[in-house]
């Protein structure tokens, strides 16, 4: 079967590999459908190394946001040909068929296309980390980054009943309003907390961006006393300069983490997305053929107005 190896920093081959075992107990194997590229995959594939002991890299790496279709089940709740939405372990994700534990997929709804249905895993780990927020109603949040998966945050947020601000240096103005964002800025994140007196700061910090040092200290400064900051964009460096001192001063909390229980995540987000088919309008957008995968990776690196979330299609 097909799978994709990085042989280096930035290129993606295509080669042959073996099938995969029949799928022991508690497990499926799905053929590749959709995969969404997400913003933690872009650093592996411009440097080829992992930043995490979650994966560890192989064909198939580095891709965890799939659809497909089950073509054998070690579990009495799916059988063959149910269509499904799964976070692949270790990011192995971008070969034709691979192995999945049960508790990290769950069935697609029938109301959701199969393209659309690659929103689920990433709006599940938005919806997990919103829940551990508690109640956001009449409070103000800001969402440091709006990719594809900060424009998630600033949705539920305002589902919720959040005053939703969004930054990023890249305009957003055609994607921010439907996405629930009421104020926007366009300017680096650590410029726009910088120039905060103390009235403007936010009850909530959301960073969604990771992979550098700056922006989480600028949500440490945005935020207000007794706030807190959610820091959910992956870490690569271990250590992180913060002020610290300040951020002690206003009683404020942090939150930090990935996503723990998926069967939960996964399930409360498929119902979201049937709740709120808008959120699907214009998310997806640059489309590729399973061939196309190099130029995929490639279109997602590029940080320009009109890209959101880039999907690779069987």
């Amino acid at each position: 079967m097909w799978a994709y190896r990085l042989t280096e920093p930035l290129l993606l081959e295509r080669i042959e590999i073996d099938e995969p075992e029949g799928p022991a107990a508690g497990e499926v194997v799905v053929d590749f459908g959709v995969g969404g590229i997400c913003g933690s995959d872009l650093p592996k594939y411009v440097t080829g190394r992992s930043h995490s002991d979650r994966d560890c890299g192989g064909p198939g790496w580095p891709l965890h946001e799939l659809t497909g279709t089950v073509v054998a089940s070690g579990d009495d709740h799916f059988r063959a040909g149910d269509p499904v939405i799964g976070a692949v372990p270790e990011a192995l994700g971008l070969r034709q068929r691979c192995r999945l534990p049960v508790d990290r997929v769950v069935r697609r709804p029938a109301a959701v296309s199969s393209e659309h249905a690659v929103m689920i895993q990433p709006l599940a780990t938005v919806l997990y980390a919103v829940d551990r927020l508690g109640d956001v109603s009449g409070r103000t949040a800001a969402v440091l980054g709006l990719g594809s998966i900060g424009l998630l945050f600033a949705a539920v947020l305002a589902d919720r009943g959040a005053t939703v601000v969004g930054v990023d240096p890249v305009d957003r103005s055609n994607r921010a309003e439907p996405y629930g964002v009421s104020t926007l800025i366009t300017e680096r994140a650590e410029n726009w907390a910088a120039r905060l007196g103390p009235a403007d700061r936010v009850d909530i910090c959301i960073e969604a961006v990771g992979h550098q040092t700056t922006t989480l200290p600028a949500a440490l400064d945005a935020v207000a006393p007794h706030g807190t900051v959610y820091a959910f964009g992956v870490p690569d460096d271990e250590s992180y300069p913060l002020p610290f001192r300040s951020f002690f001063d206003k009683y404020a909390s942090l939150l930090t983490g990935v996503t723990r229980d998926w069967t939960g995540a996964l399930t409360a987000s498929a119902l979201q997305l049937v709740e709120h088919p808008e959120w699907a309008d214009g998310y997806i957008t640059h489309r590729f053929g399973i061939d196309e995968a190099q130029t995929a990776y490639r279109t997602a690196l590029r940080q320009e107005p009109g890209r959101v979330k880039v999907v690779i299609e069987a």
